[in-house]
């Protein structure tokens, strides 16, 4: 008797999770997380208590409470999103503007819940009819970047100039940045300075910085460092870490504005403490060359580990060749391969090439000429052109891939082939 119970309790249990954990709305929400994980963005108890979650979309509250309104606010500025979702959701037809932005975004960005453009949108366009311009603003970038949409400069511009219109300091400069580069309109520096010189006004610091930057950088309407110096000073003693950093590297650099290293160093340090990994790297940079301050290698390497481990590139590059060739660093090609496989994962083109021809080689990793291929492919494909050269040779001698397939012909012209 006691087994046959057992039998039934077992089978009713197997019942159980065939009806309610294999429903869609489940599948979708637990493919979102991580069980296996320790670490990362989500609590142990965000992991394994989504229940709360589902419970409040199928349940929800059909009288207002403001009092949990308000703690699901206090929980989102706090970063307990799991139960700022929860309330959010289960007062979801009580919710004002700047609540269902933060719901939005809590999708948009994959907070607890796993990322999901669609709903994203959905809830800033619901807080968008309250007349909430930040959520404009939202879905205005949403439409610029093509997340879960297809990319649109130009609805992207229709929805800046409505959160621009009610206020949005964002939207001012999204659209600024629209004539800055020429998307979806005529390039048209002096309109982006208007747009950006509106936003400083509304007190935008981020378009004081975005002033400097557009004055710095020639490719926009040729450069300007004394008016660069002037607003990305400006955004840095308002405390904004990159501008702390553009200020050094104009002064850094012979730019019309007095060279001076020590002042450079001085910004970057206050980027630097702000977590600016840009400025890291160029205070490793000012002690590997001992401009301004006794040259002092191990101080370099210091920096620059910390700036790569923020994921800057030019410091991840710097510490590839340093592994690879033994120059500033003990020479270790496995750690080579290591910054290596971080830079190219990062997207830079050079990192995938590098990471191809260390695969082919076994240089710090086992050669895998499957992984050679793949990596060349990626570099390839960014416009590469040694890789493209070296698909070519992978074609033909079919490591990687089917050999004599052809695929590699006309890659580019026979006077430019190189070999792996």
């Amino acid at each position: 008797m006691p087994t046959e119970f057992t039998a039934a309790i077992l089978v009713a249990c197997f019942l159980l999770y065939l009806w309610y954990f294999r429903r869609p709305e489940m599948r979708n929400f637990f493919s979102g997380f991580d069980f296996s994980s320790t670490s990362g963005p989500f609590l142990a108890h965000e992991r394994i208590v989504p229940y709360n979650v589902i419970h409040a979309i199928k349940n929800p509250a059909k009288k207002d409470d403001p009092a949990k309104r308000t703690l699901a606010d206090k929980a989102y500025d706090n970063g307990n999103y799991l139960d700022a979702a929860t309330n959010y959701l289960k007062y979801a037809a009580f919710l004002n503007g700047p609540q269902l932005y933060r719901l939005g975004r809590i999708y948009e960005m994959g907070y607890c819940l796993r990322q999901d453009y669609a709903s994203a949108l959905n809830w800033y366009k619901k807080s968008a009819e309250t007349g909430y311009a930040w959520a404009m603003n939202s879905i205005g970038t949403m439409y610029h970047s093509g997340l879960g949409v297809d990319q649109s400069y130009e609805l992207a511009m229709e929805w800046y100039q409505r959160g621009a219109a009610l206020g949005s300091t964002g939207a001012m400069e999204n659209i600024a940045m629209l004539y800055r580069d020429g998307s979806g309109v005529e390039r048209n520096v002096d309109e982006a300075i208007k747009w950006y010189t509106i936003a400083v006004e509304k007190g935008s610091v981020n378009a004081m910085f975005s002033m400097g930057k557009t004055y710095y950088y020639s490719c926009y309407n040729g450069q300007d460092f004394e008016k660069a110096m002037e607003w990305a000073l400006k955004a840095a003693q308002h405390g904004h870490s990159s501008a702390m950093t553009l200020t050094g590297n104009i002064l850094y650099g012979e730019h019309g504005v007095e060279q001076d290293y020590l002042r450079a160093l001085d910004w970057y340090q206050k980027g630097a403490a702000k977590g600016d990994a840009e400025a890291m790297y160029w205070i490793g940079t000012l002690y590997f060359y001992g401009k301004g301050v006794a040259q002092n290698i191990g101080e370099a390497l210091y920096w620059f580990r910390l700036s790569a481990n923020k994921g800057h590139g030019d410091a991840m590059r710097f510490l590839t060749k340093s592994y690879y060739f033994g120059s500033e660093l003990k020479q270790d090609h496995k750690k080579a391969a290591e910054w290596c496989m971080k830079l190219a994962q990062s997207g830079d083109i050079e990192g995938m090439a590098r990471l191809s021809h260390f695969y082919y080689e076994g240089i710090g990793v086992r050669k895998n000429y499957t992984e050679t291929f793949r990596w060349c492919l990626k570099a390839a494909d960014g416009g590469d052109l040694v890789s493209m050269c070296n698909m070519g040779e992978l074609y033909e001698l079919g490591h990687g891939c089917s050999q004599g397939s052809g695929k590699g012909e006309g890659m580019v012209p026979e006077s430019k082939r190189c070999r792996l």
